[in-house]
């Protein structure tokens, strides 16, 4: 299995939404990360999924009586199938000494993102859910599970909960607008919490960052309605970039799409395509889709390469 696939099955994280508590799918993805001869910062979308799986304050599942109405979500950056420029729209401004960022995540349309820091084995993570998610309600009605402890609080005079899993690991979501609600994890071995609320009061709308997909589909199969790009790696040499496209819904069903600098053999649930400037489109299967390694190879031939994308911000 290559390293793009890895990262690709790391999105299948995405949907887990009923785990019962986050400590177990922390040490296997830091097992598994022990386990690698070459280190691999895959863990973007499960570190997501994880802060996701955590308790959503019960304070924040309805905006406030006197809340202004919701403001106005920034348009699709395009149809649906295509993949380009999407620009992230929450940043931190001061990291932490030693943190660099190694992996940004975005739906097309902006309804989730996700962008990850890290510092050796630590490593923390900004989601950003709207009211565009098919998730939304999910989200903002999710409660804590496993015995972990958290508390009511404010986050630049917005109301949030922190809550504190493990030891090394805290979360804390609150909501900046109505229809955004932000979750920052952080995985450290010296109060994670402590650093969370201070870091959490500078977070700032950005819309000047930006991940870049590789390629885009002509067209998509019937009910494909939802795309989204993840960029990881330590530096722009190393980083890899995975298009998915996927059904809406509690069931995975996902098309995993990446270019590859040449064809690395077969491997199970992946039709592999060469391209005239000797790479290859590499195409994988996750969870139910029912597609023929023909219908992928039909799929392939309508992908467009896009221009080489701007890694510069990988490892800064």
């Amino acid at each position: 299995m290559n390293q793009t696939e890895e990262l690709i099955k790391a999105a299948l994280a995405r949907s887990v939404e009923n785990t019962p508590h986050p400590g177990p799918v922390i040490n296997a993805l830091n097992q598994r990360r022990r386990r690698r001869v070459r280190p691999l910062v895959i863990a973007l979308i499960a570190a997501a999924t994880v802060a996701a799986a955590v308790a959503v304050p019960v304070a924040l599942r309805q905006p406030e009586a006197s809340a202004p109405p919701a403001t106005e979500l920034p348009p699709p950056v395009t149809a649906t199938g295509t993949a380009k420029t999407v620009p992230m729209r929450y940043r931190i401004p001061h990291l932490p000494a030693g943190f660099v960022e190694t992996g940004r995540r975005s739906d097309l349309d902006l309804a989730e993102q996700a962008r990850t820091w890290t510092k050796g084995i630590q490593r923390m993570t900004l989601e950003v859910v709207t009211s565009r998610s098919p998730e939304w309600e999910v989200k903002l009605t999710a409660t804590g599970k496993g015995g972990g402890t958290d508390g009511k609080t404010t986050v630049a005079g917005h109301p949030g909960r922190l809550a504190i899993n493990e030891p090394t690991y805290a979360v804390l979501e609150w909501r900046p607008q109505p229809d955004v609600l932000l979750s920052l994890s952080l995985w450290d071995n010296d109060k994670p919490a402590d650093k969370l609320m201070a870091l959490a009061q500078t977070v700032e709308p950005d819309n000047k960052s930006v991940v870049q997909a590789p390629l885009r589909f002509k067209t998509l199969p019937d009910r494909f309605t939802r795309t989204a790009v993840t960029v990881m790696g330590d530096s722009p040499d190393t980083a890899r970039t995975v298009v998915e496209v996927s059904v809406p819904g509690r069931e995975v069903s996902m098309i995993a799409a990446s270019i590859e600098d040449k064809d690395e053999g077969s491997h199970t649930g992946a039709v592999i395509t060469p391209l005239p400037d000797g790479r290859a489109v590499h195409l994988l299967r996750l969870g139910t889709v029912d597609l023929t390694d023909d219908q992928l190879r039909e799929l392939a031939k309508g992908v467009v390469v896009e221009p080489a994308a701007d890694l510069s911000w990988i490892g800064r």
